[in-house]
């Protein structure tokens, strides 16, 4: 996809891995970086999405859709899920059209992503958009602790997954008290999920942290983003 600010942007997807803390591939993010069409240059997808409009994150959805139905195959042979992010508008187009929920049904092993800036998320299971959306398919809190929303919808059951945000772990990590603080929300949050993943693990030292403080999945660039060709190949050496 060409996106086009105050430059012109083509979107490159990847495939984030998270881990288990105990060793071995759990998953994987559908992730974009964006580089300029005239002097490639690349960006991440922070620093682009939140400057497209909502017609342009749809296409974006889309296109992660696709690389999905590429790589089925590899998914579903290795038990690995994938997860795409979504907001409300592609939340409301998922929930208003059946053929598009029959596609994204074809990909067993597809799970969506919300973050805590979606609309009244703190109501939990009473929104009626997220309610529906779990019943639909496997929803993933990608960033809890941005400081957006409160653990209700945690506590209500609408998540298999837990993700902390990247820049909380960060701030709490500089702030002091780092392991008791990330003991005390594994201790909460991780009964309430099937997974509870802790960001930010760039070495074998914060792996052995995560592992230690409850987390049992894992993201960070102890595990770099890959296209899909270097997805079946890293699969294919780990059996």
């Amino acid at each position: 996809m060409i996106v086009s600010l105050d430059t012109r942007y083509q979107s490159h997807l990847l495939f984030a891995p998270i881990a288990y803390t105990s060793g071995g591939l759990l998953g994987m993010e559908v992730i974009a970086h964006f580089t300029s069409l005239n002097a490639q240059i690349r960006f991440p997808t922070e620093f682009i999405i939140p400057r497209i409009n909502s017609e342009e994150r749809l296409m974006l959805f889309y296109e992660k859709i696709s690389l999905l139905e590429k790589w089925r195959e590899a998914f579903i042979k290795n038990s690995l899920f994938a997860v795409v992010n979504i907001d409300q508008k592609i939340a409301s187009a998922i929930l208003s059209s059946p053929t598009l929920r029959a596609r994204l049904a074809q990909l067993p092993f597809l799970e969506l992503g919300i973050n805590e800036n979606f609309p009244e998320l703190n109501k939990g299971k009473e929104n009626k958009t997220m309610f529906s959306l779990s019943r639909y398919f496997p929803l993933m809190l990608s960033n809890f602790g941005a400081g957006a929303a409160t653990g209700r919808a945690i506590f209500d059951g609408l998540f298999r997954r837990v993700a902390l945000d990247k820049t909380f772990v960060q701030k709490r990590r500089a702030g002091g008290m780092f392991e008791p603080f990330m003991y005390a929300i594994a201790n909460q949050v991780g009964p309430s999920c099937q997974t509870l993943i802790l960001p930010g693990v760039d070495n074998d030292e914060t792996l052995e942290e995560a592992r230690r403080l409850g987390f049992s999945g894992a993201q960070g660039t102890l595990w770099p983003a890959m296209d899909g060709e270097t997805l079946v190949l890293t699969l294919a050496m780990a059996q």
